[in-house]
């Protein structure tokens, strides 16, 4: 049964409030964004045509040497931004949590936090991931296996199975991950113990985990929806301009604002997916505070005992 004394509605109003009056906070939820946008370069498109493949491999056989720096530039940028997020990552919990102490706190302070922390969230987040990817692989063998062989009933069937099995695992992994990192940052434990506690946590909150899932789909539906809200009047705004520019500088005016419109947008993009950054990391630090404090009722274990001399007279009978 979920904790009925925990304050959703409150939790999400101070989250709203410590993400509007710290704004230096979007600074490290920007830096959250591109860590995770960082992880888009490693990924392959099997849906790409033969014929495409084949002119890209004859583009980098004749050009070796600047595919080869152009590899090496990838891969130097991709780390730093992995250590960007995850630092990033790192102060923003921190950050949050001690503005909810009302201690003091800045960027700087922040960004010096964030790097105490930096190797325990990396390495928690490596290990979920490649649970998750060992997971998919076990599951993509045999259903890839049925379905090469035609027995698409089976393999329709496995498929069934697997996301109904891969959809909760993947709800505990990502919960023991977002809770591990909170033991990391906040109370300073080593990888092995955070991630035990991190799970214990969660099974005795399960239903409490559940409803904080729901606030997360809904806010950011409703962060979606306030973007296009926004967004698509840009479009249809630097539409216009780019028609009336194509009729007096032709190409270059549409090309302009083109270029203008991608910037804007991105801007919006980036400073809507900070602020979101920031107050999904607030509920959840918020959320955290209520459910792994030890309550004041929870700290007395018996009641005290009054301990008189053996001829005291007792108070109730009077001998």
């Amino acid at each position: 049964m979920p904790n009925s004394k925990i304050n959703y509605l409150e939790i999400i109003r101070q989250a709203a409030g410590i993400t509007w009056r710290n704004k230096y906070l979007w600074w490290f939820g920007f830096f959250v964004l591109l860590g995770a946008a960082g992880g888009g370069f490693s990924r392959y498109s099997p849906n790409k045509e033969v014929a495409d493949k084949q002119k890209i491999f004859e583009l980098i056989s004749a050009h070796r040497e600047w595919a080869i720096f152009a590899g090496l530039a990838m891969f130097v940028l991709w780390i730093v931004l992995l250590v960007v997020g995850v630092t990033g990552r790192g102060a923003l919990i921190k950050s949050v949590n001690d503005i909810i102490e009302r201690k003091e706190t800045s960027f700087k302070s922040g960004w010096k936090e964030g790097k105490k922390y930096f190797w325990k969230i990396l390495f928690i987040g490596l290990l979920s991931g490649a649970f998750i990817l060992a997971l998919l692989i076990v599951f993509a063998i045999p259903i890839g296996f049925l379905f090469y062989n035609k027995a698409y009933f089976l393999g329709g069937a496995l498929s069934l199975l697997a996301i109904a099995i891969f959809i909760p695992v993947v709800f505990l992994v990502s919960f023991t991950r977002m809770y591990g990192y909170l033991y990391v940052a906040l109370s300073d434990l080593p990888l092995g113990e955070a991630l035990e506690n991190a799970y214990a946590l969660l099974r005795k909150n399960i239903a409490n985990s559940l409803i904080l899932a729901l606030i997360f789909l809904v806010a950011g539906a409703v962060a979606t929806l306030a973007a296009l809200l926004v967004i698509i009047p840009l479009v249809v705004l630097f539409f216009i301009m780019g028609m009336l520019l194509f009729l007096l500088a032709k190409q270059i005016g549409a090309t302009i604002t083109a270029a203008i419109a991608v910037f804007f947008i991105l801007i919006f993009m980036f400073l809507g997916g900070a602020a979101y950054q920031v107050f999904a990391h607030a509920v959840l630090v918020l959320f955290f505070r209520e459910i792994a404090s030890p309550k004041e009722e929870e700290k007395i274990t018996e009641p005290a005992e009054e301990i008189n001399p053996a001829h005291a007279t007792d108070p109730i009978i009077g001998s």
